[in-house]
């Protein structure tokens, strides 16, 4: 959340390898009541368990179907039908989200204060507003400073994503300029079955990683000035089996390279 003259941070938990999540603590309601909620761009939903002594719906506001937060919900809305009889502010706006692995949760949406403390100690007290991931545009990949001929990417954040994935070919093409960096260096390593694509350390900590491999940035090409950076702490992991830096391999039916954003 980033109001005009503001900005606010959250403590974070988690981490990328092996929980693969993070979480942050959150107070909403009237009173405030902490939340453990999980950081995840690419849902277009921020949403609280109601049973077991959680959150109680109805000390916030319910939508409802008139309201056009309800529209907005598109082909997540679940009672669409029942809300287009009248009176239609009578019914509460429900919403079904679906996964690819067959299951689902469903719900109600609530409007209800998120409580935020700023820097100056002052308290503020927005609105919870709905999240929803950002197409960036596209963006060339930049290698130690340098371009490559990986171009054009159409760029998605999505932090409830452990990977952010390459396509097949930008993915071959980046790890084949990284591998030629370093095969002068150090040797592979093929002991983690989980992490195929390694090399032998011994790294204790990223201090020992960084003069073997070369930061990765991607260029945005809307803007020439806009950048976003990526240390060797933000695509490569210290395997504990091999005492090793790590790159990720395939998974499933993509290609993934272990980029944290």
């Amino acid at each position: 959340m980033k109001p005009k003259g503001a900005n606010f941070f959250f403590p974070l938990d988690g981490n990328v390898y092996p929980r693969g999540y993070y979480t942050a603590k959150i107070s909403i309601g009237r009173p405030p009541k902490a939340y453990v909620l999980d950081i995840d761009t690419g849902s277009d939903l921020t949403w609280l368990t109601c049973t077991a002594h959680h959150y109680d719906a109805h000390q916030g506001t319910l939508v409802n179907c008139g309201d056009p937060e309800c529209a907005a919900l598109g082909a997540l809305w679940m009672n669409k039908g029942i809300c287009n009889t009248p009176p239609i502010n009578q019914y509460p706006c429900q919403y079904k989200i679906n996964y690819a692995d067959g299951t689902y949760y469903t719900g109600v949406l609530v409007k209800d204060f998120v409580h935020l403390k700023l820097s100056n100690g002052r308290w503020v007290r927005p609105w919870l507003a709905f999240g929803e991931h950002y197409s960036l545009g596209s963006a060339n990949i930049l290698l130690g400073g340098e371009a490559t001929d990986i171009k054009r990417l159409n760029i998605i954040f999505d932090s409830g994503s452990t990977y952010t994935y390459l396509n097949s070919m930008a993915y071959e093409a980046l790890l084949d300029l990284i591998t030629r960096n370093v095969n002068t260096k150090l040797t592979r390593a093929y002991d983690d079955n989980d992490l195929p694509i390694c090399w032998r350390g011994p790294f204790p900590s990223f201090d020992h990683v960084r003069p073997y491999f070369l930061p990765l940035a991607l260029s945005f090409t809307d803007d020439k000035y806009a950048q976003f950076p990526m240390g060797v702490e933000s695509y490569l992991i210290i395997s504990a089996k091999e005492e090793g830096a790590a790159l990720n391999g395939e998974y499933g039916s993509e290609i993934a390279i272990a980029i944290w954003v």
